[in-house]
């Protein structure tokens, strides 16, 4: 695991105390149930503050990184809710890549429970559908990895012209 700090959010307050609260009800916010959390009474728009995700679903304020208030132990803390932050990545990062493998490889790939199913493919035998042409080729192709397994299967790939005209122009 990775120290709590490397999980941080650093984020600017926009509003104050007051504020917040008459909406808390309605709208919970993370950096203000962290600086409640930690007992902060006061606060003001444009204050800069680090905070994460603990166990537990709470907020955890940690000292700002241009405080020198930050204890080795507090920088050390692996308290943070790792189920949360898997499901953040998965949902906001590596689904970027979805477009890039058939549906059940993505599903394989960023499984979250590691459980390996009874008729898996192995994740090496995985490969991207399509990549980016070069700059100024105006579209999409296949990998030229995916064009073989099409060749395998003796499918020949639909874009087998447009490959060899861009070789020719170089």
């Amino acid at each position: 695991m990775v120290p709590a700090l490397d999980v941080t959010t650093r984020t600017r307050l926009s509003k104050p105390r007051e504020a917040y609260l008459k909406t808390r009800a309605a709208h919970r916010e993370a950096p203000y149930e962290a600086l409640l959390a930690a007992g902060r009474e006061r606060w003001a728009p444009g204050e800069r503050v680090r905070y994460y995700r603990a166990k537990g679903g709470t907020y955890v304020l940690l000292p700002d990184e241009d405080d020198d208030d930050g204890s080795p132990a507090e920088e050390a803390r692996r308290d943070y809710d790792v189920e949360h932050y898997l499901r953040v990545l998965v949902g906001t990062y590596a689904s970027r890549l979805r477009k890039a493998f058939a549906p059940e490889d993505f599903e394989r790939i960023f499984r979250l429970d590691t459980q390996v199913g009874f008729f898996d493919r192995p994740v090496s035998e995985i490969e991207p559908r399509w990549i980016r042409c070069p700059e100024g080729d105006g579209g999409l192709a296949r990998s030229e990895s995916h064009d073989a397994g099409e060749r395998h299967r003796g499918v020949e790939p639909d874009h087998g012209r447009r490959l060899a005209d861009r070789g020719a122009r170089k």
